[in-house]
């Protein structure tokens, strides 16, 4: 079994980006097995108390960031059904970030323009939606369908 990354010099910040999203998540999710089973046992640990809590926490934030490791290098486990999903996600993500290395972005001005049209457009369409709401909430109280 040899742990060696999957074409590890594609799709890096695409790899990168899930990193941070995932440390995020994991962080959140051992703070929260922490909150779930409690800091109120703790046992002694060199003359502290360390809650149980805490260690569950660690645990399944250190677990679960090694799955995550996993998936986001690809590494090869020697296993074949999870080497084969670990590089269909890589090649997804390596596709992702090659695409979007294609797109023209736009330059300031025209998506300041762009985003001036979308908010006339939202108010233009909220307000014709109002009204709507308006005449036909008077229609039906005229014809006593509401009170």
């Amino acid at each position: 079994m040899q742990l060696k990354p999957y074409k590890p010099a594609q799709g890096v910040y695409a790899r990168l980006s899930l990193v941070a999203v995932a440390a995020v998540l994991l962080f959140f999710a051992g703070w929260r097995t922490t909150r779930f089973v409690g800091l109120e046992e703790v046992f002694s640990v060199l003359g502290m108390s360390v809650p149980y809590g805490a260690i569950w926490g660690t645990v399944v934030f250190v677990i679960s960031g090694c799955v995550v490791a996993l998936f986001l290098g690809a590494f090869r486990t020697g296993v074949k059904a999870i080497d084969v999903a670990t590089a269909n996600f890589v090649d997804l993500l390596i596709d992702t970030e090659s695409e979007l290395n294609k797109v023209a972005w736009p330059g300031r001005e025209e998506l300041r323009r762009y985003t001036i049209v979308v908010i006339v457009c939202i108010l233009l369409i909220g307000g014709l939606i109002y009204s709507a709401d308006i005449v036909i909430s008077y229609t039906m109280r005229a014809v006593e369908v509401l009170p």
